[in-house]
């Protein structure tokens, strides 16, 4: 587009590099998922430093593990972060969703459980409702992956995302979801 910079983190190689480098992490050990668009990652990143870096920060220097249930407003009104314990359900009762106005940053700190990306021709079940930022999706090609408290999670607008999924036998999880406004 006319008029904008464009970082030195255009390829994925150099977004992957940047963020196994991790300058931006504060010196939380976790790193991204495998499954993170590296170059979404790290044009929303330079787009928007001062709320991510605000996140990284916090989730460095909390301990994850005790720190309240409850949500934290991280900047008002572009960011917070929710402290979760639950049991994750089957798949059958968690809904695919996608977001239009934030980013999900999905990290499970202790117990089990698995994620799930379908592909964007999955069928809608509940159209987009901008009040609650979310519309609710469903198919049959959904790729599981098991969360680690050594990876986080990171799901852009263009992401349909299934959190939340039990892995096995019942186990409580404790998980932190930043919602993080997306920039265009």
């Amino acid at each position: 587009t006319p008029g904008r910079t464009l970082f030195p983190y255009t390829t994925l190689f150099r977004s992957k590099r940047w963020s196994q480098d991790a300058e931006w992490a504060y010196g939380l050990k976790a790193k991204p998922h495998e499954s993170t668009n590296y170059v979404e990652f790290a044009d929303q990143y330079h787009k928007n430093t001062e709320v991510w870096d605000k996140v990284f920060q916090f989730l460095a220097s909390n301990d994850l593990k005790t720190i309240e249930v409850g949500v934290y407003d991280i900047v008002p009104g572009k960011c917070h972060i929710k402290v979760q314990e639950y049991i994750p359900l089957d798949a059958e009762r968690r809904p695919i969703e996608k977001h239009e106005k934030t980013i999900d940053l999905q990290y499970t700190i202790s117990g089990s459980e698995r994620m799930g990306m379908a592909p964007s021709d999955s069928k809608v079940l509940k159209e987009y409702n901008p009040n609650s930022d979310v519309a609710q999706y469903i198919s049959s090609k959904i790729k599981y992956y098991k969360t680690s408290s050594d990876r986080f999670f990171l799901f852009f607008p263009s992401d349909l995302h299934q959190p939340s999924v039990i892995d096995g036998k019942p186990v409580k999880s404790r998980k932190i979801v930043a919602k993080i406004n997306y920039v265009d």
